[in-house]
């Protein structure tokens, strides 16, 4: 009998603070995985030791930042131990359906736990340095790796994983592992890659195939933070070169996770994917998931529609030949076993009658129009200026010009956007009302905390990165001076001539306290300056 599983959900564990992130993995802009206490481990098999990102801490060190590839030299890396998207996919269809339930997380994963595939099943999410495990996002991965009773379980798992997601991009999206908060402490020579073995990977479908389901409970903590999690893990993933099955898998996914969260009526839930089942029409868990949504919904007529096109389909699998039967069985059996509608379209409401206007009174002033506020750029997906691009910065290095510090703060802003968005369900956008909630979150995390060493220092240098950038896209500012190794004496011109350290202003905002000014009001200022000045 499998021991119970850890109960640190990941849900919990990912919402301890963005502070806390040690090491990552990213495949373009995505973060795949992460470490809290130390190095990660599957992740170095797709790298080599001459992958390595070398950052100047100071005029005369040099430290290991990181190691970047591309995503078809890591599959390729992967390919050479044996670890492929075809294993992955063979291991993933390995899993008996109740298994995959028993080891899920919360409600929401087991609800579609049908639907999960290697991507969704491997998913390590977050890696535990000390005790050697991937915590998991879909299912507990601690649980079932301990089950599986095979050396190395953990890293042949997240490797499957690895493999599923790099086969999903484009080959030459970029792969970057970042280690610079693990060897800033260390000797500067000193290098954390390690060859990683993958034996025993080609055995795990015939494994995953003999384990019995989870007899204990699965603890999943907060069933509402982790489906928001989960539904942002989809979005993410979600982009225009997705290939048509891969498109139509992750816009399933997010039709279910939406439905579970009550954020749509389920009608439009079930119209959507019916359009889903209809576009893929060879895909039978579309048509599947469509049959119980409309159930769900009460529309037995509709659901009935997609349940027997499954019954009578030779190549849907036992399974949900199966489940399509038990809808049959338990629904009435009538003539209406009709189509459902398409996804219903909004249409603009009739123009109200226009009536003749009443002359306004001769004293009355002529009322002057008030232009629409425009909506403020999310800081998530902010593009770089016209005349940057991101070839122009390499992930890790170290800016030098002005124009290099833009990207990098960019890239940090858009970064922390993410993070409040997964940890703290917040959009942030590039205006005063999204700073206030930057401004508070850092009192409220940072009060009485000690903000001089290097995690304390990272975050501060994002919150900073997003504070320049409003100040940039609002008021002009470009940087001028990026001459001092430490980011915080970094400074920008405001025009005309008012000179600003972004980074700097939050520490000073964090060790004054009340005693000074907020960054709410030190940003009002400097737009006041910049009106007074155009004005003038």
């Amino acid at each position: 009998m499998p021991p119970r599983s850890s109960p640190t959900p990941y849900p919990s564990v990912a919402l301890t603070g963005p502070g806390r992130m040690v090491t990552s993995l990213r495949l373009g802009e995505r973060v795949l995985v992460r470490s809290n206490d130390g190095p990660l481990a599957a992740e170095y098999a797709v790298f080599e030791a001459s992958d390595i990102v070398l950052q100047a801490t100071d005029p005369l060190t040099v430290r290991e930042a990181g190691y970047t590839t591309t995503a078809r030299r890591a599959l390729d890396r992967l390919a050479r131990a044996g670890v492929t998207p075809d294993l992955a996919s063979d291991a993933a269809s390995s899993l008996d359906p109740l298994v995959t339930e028993s080891f899920a997380r919360g409600r929401s994963a087991r609800a579609v736990a049908s639907q999960l595939r290697a991507h969704e099943l491997f998913d390590g999410a977050l890696y535990d340095s000390l005790g050697s495990r991937y915590e998991g996002a879909w299912l507990d991965l601690r649980a079932l790796t301990t089950a599986l009773g095979i050396d190395h379980a953990p890293v042949l798992l997240q490797a499957l994983h690895l493999a599923a997601a790099l086969g999903e991009v484009d080959p030459s999206t970029p792969v970057h592992l970042s280690t610079a908060a693990i060897t800033r402490d260390r000797r500067p020579g000193e290098r954390t890659h390690v060859p990683v073995a993958l034996d025993g990977a080609a055995a795990l479908p015939d494994a995953l195939k003999r384990l019995a389901p989870n007899t204990l409970a699965i603890e999943s903590g907060n069933d509402r933070l982790l489906r928001r999690a989960l539904h942002a893990r989809v979005r993410e993933r979600m982009a225009q070169d997705n290939s048509p099955p891969l498109r139509a898998h992750l816009s399933r996914l997010e039709a279910a996770l939406t439905l579970l969260s009550g954020d749509e009526p389920p009608r439009s839930v079930a119209e959507a994917l019916s359009e889903i089942a209809y576009a893929e029409p060879a895909s039978d868990d579309a048509a599947l998931v469509a049959a119980r949504t409309w159930l769900a919904v009460g529309e037995a007529a509709h659901s009935r529609h997609f349940a027997r096109r499954l019954a009578e389909d030779p190549s849907a699998s036992d399974g949900e030949r199966l489940v399509a039967l038990e809808i049959l069985d338990s629904t009435h059996e009538t003539g209406d076993s009709e189509m459902p509608p398409a996804a219903a379209r909004e249409e603009p409401p009739p123009p109200a009658p226009r009536l003749p206007a009443e002359p306004a009174p001769s004293f009355a002033p002529e009322p002057t129009p008030v232009p629409p506020r425009p909506d403020p750029e999310l800081v998530e997906s902010l593009p770089l200026p016209e005349g940057l691009d991101e070839s122009m910065l390499g992930q890790g290095e170290v800016p030098r010009t002005p124009q290099q510090a833009r990207i990098a703060m960019t890239r940090l802003a858009r970064d922390l956007a993410r993070d409040y968005r997964l940890w703290y369900g917040t959009a942030l956008g590039c205006d005063v009302r999204s700073l206030e909630s930057m401004q508070q979150h850092l009192m409220d995390r940072f009060t009485g905390a000690e903000i001089g060493g290097p995690v304390g220092a990272w975050e501060l240098r994002r919150h900073g990165a997003f504070l320049s950038e409003i100040i940039a896209r609002a008021l002009g500012g470009v940087w001028v001076d990026i001459a001092p190794s430490e980011p915080r004496y970094w400074a920008m011109v405001v025009p005309p001539s008012t000179r600003s350290c972004p980074i700097g202003r939050v520490y000073e905002f964090l060790a004054l306290g009340h005693r000074g000014r907020d960054l709410v009001g030190y940003y009002l200022d400097l737009e006041a300056g910049t009106r007074a000045r155009t004005r003038g």
